[in-house]
């Protein structure tokens, strides 16, 4: 699962809040995020964790097919007996497991090394030529009423095991076309939507970001050394820095502009076929949610803004308190007072003490964490370079330990609190496993699977916090704490965004890149204060990068950031009677719809507008208690 993180100046700026970006300090100018004598066991160990060779490949590519032509031989009779549907279902989960290691080995030998386009290419082909065999699946499921399943479940009690997934999949029939048509489709599919993704990568890889010099650090690259170049102690090295990555990004904007628009026109045009809205109403469809519920959603957080600016405005107001510079610049909210010497990790700290985190939540919770961190098993791709995707994503991977890469570990806070985000993502999959939750109910509304991995980043910030003896470090970690809070507001800008230029882009009233400034400007002046203040930030749609190659997933970031800080409320009250609570809806899977999962666990109704009033009052809280720290009051 790709993870919203941002690692430009831009994109930091856009998302204020979303990304608690870390910052260099005097005397470690020899710091190795990852020192050089451990760095090859910090790469894919793609021959233990996925096949020891290209024959091992080719083999379970073999037992793919195999596995289809048996599902085959179930065309036109899936419904006919409770049997042949409990075959149905599980034989795809076999093959799900089957298939899901072959796809994702190919997939990560391309995020790896961006050249190398056999493996992209090899993905697309396989998709394309197995997608079309099992539409039939899913095509007659969902014509099943719901009395039919009823009746075959009494007949054959083990099919209750998949009657969710049954009545889900129904749940999409007025959406779905006929088997001709959504063959047709599974076979086109990734060439309506890959080339998208692939143009995004392209236009990363030949872009002239340039250099910048560090005077201790020497000739850092633009992008590969973003985080360095954010983190310096010279404000002309952050200053240039900044410019030359928005330069870059301008000088091909007429491009990313085609690529976004030309993604929602795909997307919308494809929703349409199915009666949807637009690609955005598809997107809430699978996700559970509906058009006027999310609407309602933006517009309670947004319409908060006055509670975000308040808050970027304090930050802003307090680097100007210490440094004097007046106007303070968005590349300039990294610095922390002179007497503050900013904390940074090597990946073996950063293991610790995300270790350390995790530890309320029980050994079995930490002992998944703990394989995942252990370079010894080959799971985490974390040391930067070129020709490499951008971001950081974790894979789902039922039947198999999951993995993890990252575009780089620099060692500020951010790659800390990155790392304990997608190990939350790896951890869920792994503590699914274990309960034995079939793979059918191993994915499912991924704001429920981000809200897990947001809570491991509000736990960490507040864990380091509430270890911190040193005052100057203690306010750094309430600072981090809060920015994840606040970006709450962050994450609704950016998914405002992308919603209103499918919207636009339906009436025709979006075409160029200035009509994409001035959607972003119009949302996002409304609750921050930085689309003012910058004339540049308005331009940062281009930076995220999700709307090329994870388009429709923003609105799942909203939902996820209301959920996480309602479970951190939770765990900050009582830790171990909610550590139990949560693990148990870790272990259930998505075996129900959310909304149910949510009040059978947790207790949360997540329709309820009450939701929102809970998270504003305890983002006021933690608001009022950075005031106090900045004022110097206990």
């Amino acid at each position: 699962m790709k993870s919203f993180r941002c690692r430009l100046f831009g994109a930091a700026v856009l998302a204020f809040g979303v990304c608690a970006v870390g910052w260099a300090h005097a005397g470690h100018e020899e710091f190795q995020p990852i020192p050089e004598a451990v760095k090859s066991k910090y790469k894919f160990n793609l021959q233990r964790n996925f096949f020891k060779d290209e024959k091992a490949f080719n083999t379970a590519l073999k037992d793919s097919d195999a596995l289809i032509a048996r599902i085959e031989t179930l065309k036109g009779k899936v419904t006919s007996s409770p049997r042949n549907l409990y075959n149905a279902i599980s034989w795809m989960d076999e093959f799900s497991v089957k298939f899901n290691r072959v796809y994702w080995y190919l997939q990560l030998k391309y995020s790896t090394n961006t050249k190398d386009l056999a493996s992209r290419d090899r993905c697309v082909e396989i998709v394309q030529k197995i997608g079309p065999k099992l539409t039939f699946v899913n095509d007659e499921i969902k014509k099943m009423t719901p009395a039919k399943l009823a009746s075959f479940v009494k007949a054959y009690p083990p099919l209750g095991k998949y009657r969710y997934a049954v009545e889900d999949s129904m749940r999409g029939r007025p959406h779905t076309l006929g088997l001709s048509e959504e063959e047709l489709l599974a076979r086109t599919g990734p060439l309506m939507g890959q080339w998208q993704d692939d143009l995004y990568n392209l236009l990363m890889d030949r872009t002239e970001w340039g250099t910048v010099n560090d005077p201790k650090e020497g000739p850092l690259d633009v992008r590969q050394d973003a985080g360095r170049i954010g983190n310096s102690l010279y404000r002309e090295v952050r200053k240039e820095g900044y410019e030359k990555n928005n330069a870059a990004y301008k000088a091909q904007r007429d491009l990313f502009a085609f690529d976004f628009i030309n993604v929602a026109r795909t997307n919308n045009e494809l929703a349409k076929i199915r009666k949807f809205i637009n690609g955005q109403d598809a997107a809430y469809f699978n996700l559970h949610l509906s058009y006027p519920a999310v609407e309602a959603a933006f517009g309670q957080i947004l319409g908060n803004g006055a509670l975000s600016k308040r808050y970027q405005t304090l930050r802003k107001n307090r680097v100007q308190a210490f440094t004097g510079f007046d106007p303070v610049y968005a590349y300039d909210m990294s610095l922390t007072p002179p007497d503050v010497e900013k904390p940074r990790f090597t990946i073996q700290e950063a293991t610790k003490v995300i270790l350390d985190s995790v530890k309320y939540l029980g050994p079995e919770y930490h002992s998944a964490m703990d394989r995942l961190l252990d370079p010894a098993n080959g799971r985490l791709d974390l040391v930067g370079g070129p020709n490499r995707v951008p971001g950081g994503f974790a894979i789902p991977s039922p039947g198999h330990e999951s993995v993890f890469y990252s575009y780089a570990y620099e060692g500020y806070f951010g790659d800390v609190s990155t790392l304990a985000h997608e190990g939350g993502h790896v951890v869920q999959d792994a503590v699914m496993q274990a309960a034995g939750v079939a793979p059918v109910y191993s994915d499912g509304p991924r704001y429920l699977t981000e809200s897990f991995a947001i809570l491991n980043e509000l736990v960490l910030a507040d864990h380091l916090y509430r270890k911190s003896t040193n005052p100057g470090i203690k306010q750094y970690y309430l600072e981090k704490l809060t920015d994840q809070m606040f970006g709450f507001y962050g994450t609704a800008r950016v998914a405002q965004i992308e919603k209103s230029v499918y919207e636009s882009v339906s009436r025709g009233t979006v075409k160029t890149a200035d009509d994409l400034d001035a959607v972003a400007q119009k949302i996002g002046s409304k609750s921050s204060i930085w689309y003012d203040l910058d004339p540049s930030v308005k331009a940062l749609w281009q930076e995220i990068e999700h709307f090329y190659t994870s388009p429709t997933y923003m609105v799942n970031y909203v939902f996820a950031d209301l959920l996480a800080q309602r479970f951190f409320a939770m765990y900050k009250a009582d830790p171990n009677g909610f550590a139990k609570r949560y693990l148990g809806l870790l272990k259930a899977g998505y075996t129900a719809p959310p909304d149910k999962l949510l009040m059978k666990h947790m207790g949360i109704n997540i329709k309820d507008p009450a939701g929102y009033t809970a998270v504003f009052r305890l983002q006021e809280q933690y608001l009022a208690e950075l005031e106090k720290s900045y004022s110097g009051t206990k």
